[in-house]
């Protein structure tokens, strides 16, 4: 999990701080539109419903797939994704997810599959 969401906290850090300055209505550089792109999809992501963990090998494929920027700008639809991604690795790549579950290969699995 460490691998696939090194760059979370910061991400979220930044995100944090410029949504603050978002209040001010300023006009956005590309960068910093990104930047609160993705950071509005992940805090989408990390929801979590209540009482219904989801399974960390779940967490590391959507979390890859959030942090790579894929779901940039989609924050409305992250959730539908998420759910329906998680079902395609399922049920094209069980091998994958059954590996990521078990030997924890979890980078090196992810990059295979998607470089």
């Amino acid at each position: 999990m460490k691998q696939i969401a090194g760059n979370l906290k910061l991400t979220l850090a930044q995100f944090r701080d410029i949504e603050a300055f978002l209040q001010f209505g300023s006009d956005l550089d590309p960068v910093t539109k990104k930047q609160i792109e993705r950071g509005l999809v992940l805090t989408k992501i990390l929801n979590q419903d209540q009482f219904v963990p989801m399974p960390v090998e779940d967490q590391i494929l959507i979390l890859f797939v959030a942090m790579s920027g894929v779901l940039d700008g989609k924050e409305n639809i992250a959730k539908i994704y998420e759910k329906v991604f998680i079902q395609y690795m399922k049920k094209v790549y069980p091998e994958i997810v059954d590996n990521i579950r078990k030997k924890k290969y979890y980078l090196l699995l992810l990059v295979k599959l998607f470089y």
